[in-house]
């Protein structure tokens, strides 16, 4: 069997273990604090089976969200802008535009075109 060189010092998402990232872990503990409040509903209700459920659909759900990016595809218009960004960059993109109905855009200009400086 020969040698096989153990990646050193690999910081980011470029890790083997990309399930134990900080970003995952936070979304999984808000998803399953979210899953925890209709937990004990359930409960009140005797239906903690089901409050059991709602917990790990919900850590499962925020740790997607929250590790997650959009796959970078020309199939659809949206993934074609998006591509490559993760979910919950996205999801706080749309919630500061529907708090200030603004977004700000950067046009790239082609060769070809010239701004005038000297508009009156």
């Amino acid at each position: 069997m020969g040698t096989h060189l153990i990646p050193r010092d690999v910081e980011g998402e470029g890790r083997i273990l990309i399930i134990f990232t900080v970003q995952g872990l936070i979304g999984t503990l808000i998803g399953a604090g979210i899953g925890f409040l209709l937990y004990n509903i359930c409960a009140m209700a005797g239906a903690a089976i089901l409050g059991w459920i709602f917990i790990g659909v919900f850590g499962l759900l925020g740790f997607t969200i929250g590790q997650a990016k959009v796959p970078d595809t020309n199939a659809m218009p949206l993934f074609k802008k998006v591509g490559g960004e993760s979910i919950w960059k996205i999801i706080v993109r749309f919630v500061k535009f529907r708090q200030t109905k603004k977004i700000y855009v950067n046009k790239i200009l082609e060769t070809n075109e010239v701004i005038d400086t000297n508009e009156e």
